[in-house]
């Protein structure tokens, strides 16, 4: 729905985007108000988004016009179009603004096409890529259009506005500033002339004319000439640009909005392989009792005590000891052995070269006999 407002000097056009009735919980009841989102243009550049919040429906228009108004920008035109394309985020709502050739029109939605021809934008193609919630939409067309203006400001580009919907008492008032200017161009040329005719010189003063002139018609025809090759330099741009292609994101396996199931998919329902980072050792056994465990109870009655092996002696170790009584104790005492060693044994390896006598100490056969033969003795206490 669009409106124009006859009391403001610029004929400002009004354009009602969305009614809502909104209502708030309170302690008294609930409380009904409504909310009007607005778009305020000139068709000549101009424009502005307000959004009005009342308890009827004409306060909230009048109020996101006011608002609209206080937050209304002027946006570059190039010709019909603007400059170039652009993309622009507000909340969830994305939109494509882009370019078109003369004659094309507005190509664009509800929401977007109420913005653009507000601001006086004749040629354009616009698309929503986000949400399409009319607020949102709005509100990112209306930034589209500010981050032109900025991008313009910050690149110094420049930008020719049409003026072919301007209204005729506008072009009028400049019009008629034109001829006061070429007017008051051609007083002073005269008085510069019969100023020179006055002058004892005037063949100097006229050739100087005619030079400033020529200088004054150079620069006018380089200028046009430079206009002339930015606006080519834009459109070969425009011609070179890629097809923008907006790809929506793919979302991993998980819920409902993925498309490839539940809440549970890949994942199973329950346990560990479903929670969020799940690493499961390789050396986990499902929670039962570790193999590393498991293995000392198969050795039954004293399986937790300490196993200590019986201490080995040879004939080479012997040859080399001090004393010749030969026992756990002395071992010990000598540490030739540790204090925590039970069991000690004598096993034939090398040559034996000196009597020895051993006491409680297990002899195998061959060092048995080895000792025996060199004269000495093997004392066994019998257990008790």
């Amino acid at each position: 729905m669009a409106r124009k407002n006859d009391n403001s000097a610029n004929e400002y056009e009004e354009k009602v985007i969305s009614i809502s009735r909104v209502s708030k919980k309170t302690k008294g009841g609930d409380q009904m108000g409504f909310t009007a989102l607005m778009v305020v243009g000139d068709r000549k550049g101009k424009v502005g988004v307000g959004l009005g919040k009342a308890k009827d429906v004409v306060s909230a228009i009048q109020k996101g016009i006011r608002q609209a108004k206080r937050k209304m920008v002027t946006i570059p035109i190039d010709g019909t179009t603007i400059p170039f394309s652009i993309t622009a985020q507000h909340g969830a709502g994305k939109v494509l603004l882009k370019p078109a050739t003369q004659g094309s029109g507005v190509i664009a939605g509800g929401p977007v096409r109420a913005v653009v021809e507000a601001a006086g934008i004749k040629d354009i193609s616009a698309k929503i890529l986000g949400s399409d919630n009319q607020a949102s939409s709005v509100h990112a067309t209306f930034q589209a259009l500010k981050d032109i203006k900025r991008i313009i400001k910050v690149r110094g580009i420049k930008v020719e506005q049409d003026l072919s919907d301007q209204p005729e008492a506008v072009l009028n008032q400049e019009k008629q500033v034109k001829k006061k200017k070429n007017n008051e161009k051609k007083k002073v040329v005269q008085k510069k002339k019969k100023t020179s005719s006055s002058s004892t010189k005037p063949t100097k003063t006229v050739k100087k004319t005619e030079a400033v002139k020529k200088a004054v018609k150079s620069k006018k025809t380089e200028s046009q000439k430079k206009n002339v090759e930015d606006k080519d330099e834009r459109m070969n741009i425009l011609k070179t640009l890629e097809k923008t292609t907006d790809k929506k994101s793919k979302r991993l396996g998980r819920g409902y909005g993925s498309g490839k199931g539940g809440h549970t998919t890949n994942r199973g329902q329950k346990g560990q392989r479903s929670r969020v980072g799940a690493k499961i050792p390789l050396w986990f056994e499902g929670g039962q009792l570790p193999l590393i465990k498991r293995v000392p109870m198969l050795r039954g009655k004293g399986r937790f005590k300490q196993v200590r092996p019986v201490a080995e002696i040879t004939f080479n170790h012997i040859n080399n000891f001090d004393f010749d009584v030969i026992s756990l104790e002395t071992l010990k005492a000598n540490r030739i052995i540790d204090q925590a060693f039970k069991k000690a044994k004598i096993i034939k390896r090398g040559k034996l070269k000196k009597k020895i006598t051993v006491k409680d100490i297990g002899v195998s056969k061959g060092a048995a006999a080895e000792i025996e033969r060199l004269g000495g003795s093997i004392e066994q206490t019998p257990a008790a």
